[in-house]
């Protein structure tokens, strides 16, 4: 995976992104644009009346003098933005031809790139049962090979406990900002409670669905012996026609019961395929990330 990462092509492709995150941002618009919230910044954008406790020094004198009327200043606050990338490594993301866990290293050292470069301050971590190494938030493009070092040092292993991670992140990262959550979201413990924690603890979450086409339409047929890719038990299973469509009806309503909890709860859902060039599917979650903010 390093190979790739530092590969000439890989980071043309890369600098292309660079350049449409540029009209089209992720979140608040960019590392070195002006967030919404109001306080104590350089821009002024608005005002309003002045109430009691409020600081003089802000006070605008000249409406007072066009209005009789007492009204306080209000100015763009200036924020940096955080970006966190969590990277599910658990071992059911070590699947398919095209290993789900490699595409997720691919989209999490591309949003990287393009954070860095745009300014932002990047962190990075990953998780299975819990929460593990992280890297704080980094700013400038002098980053970009230490953050693609960190990436390539894990390979997928162990099972998967996404309540218990998401909680125990948001505890250890106090500031909050974007996260983008790159898993197939495959964990029978559910996934609502630690992503409703990282709501509570005002973060904007966006998350990537990454599955692979095997595990879309199985080309299985006959007596096959089904392994729990995270545990020790298996199932003898004789394979039909309608077998694999019951299986496909099933894995369709668990993840159309994922996209409607990310819809009701202001969640960014993205559902991303092995199979999909990557610079094909980041172009797309740009442009909802626009639509989205």
């Amino acid at each position: 995976m390093r190979e790739i990462f530092f590969d000439k092509d890989f980071l043309n492709h890369l600098e292309h992104l660079v350049f449409l995150s540029k009209k089209v941002f992720i979140g608040e618009k960019g590392g070195d644009q002006r967030s919404r919230s109001y306080g104590i910044g350089l821009e002024y954008a608005d005002h309003r009346e002045y109430n009691s406790g409020d600081d003089i020094r802000y006070i605008d004198w000249a409406l007072y003098g066009r209005s009789g009327r007492l009204y306080t200043k209000l100015f763009l606050e200036d924020k940096d933005k955080n970006i966190n990338i969590l990277i599910d490594r658990s071992r059911s993301m070590d699947f398919g031809a095209a290993k789900k866990f490699q595409y997720a290293l691919t989209l999490g050292a591309s949003l990287g790139y393009v954070g860095l470069c745009n300014l932002d301050h990047v962190g990075a971590g990953y998780f299975s049962e819990d929460m593990g190494k992280f890297i704080p938030p980094r700013r400038g493009r002098n980053q970009v090979f230490p953050y693609f070092e960190f990436l390539c040092s894990f390979e997928a292993a162990s099972s998967t406990n996404l309540n218990r991670s998401l909680e125990n992140f948001a505890t250890m990262v106090k500031q909050p900002g974007l996260v983008v959550i790159l898993s197939d979201f495959f964990d029978e413990k559910g996934y609502e409670r630690g992503l409703k924690y990282l709501l509570y603890k005002r973060y904007e979450v966006h998350i990537i669905q990454i599955l692979c086409k095997e595990e879309i339409r199985p080309d299985l047929s006959g007596n096959v012996r089904m392994y729990n890719i995270e545990g020790e038990n298996y199932n003898d299973v004789d394979i039909d026609d309608d077998s694999i469509e019951r299986y496909h009806r099933e894995l369709t309503q668990y993840n159309s019961k994922l996209k409607a909890f990310c819809d009701s709860t202001g969640i960014l859902y993205l559902q991303a395929v092995t199979d999909i060039p990557f610079n094909q599917l980041l172009t797309r979650y740009f442009k909802m990330s626009y639509e989205h903010f």
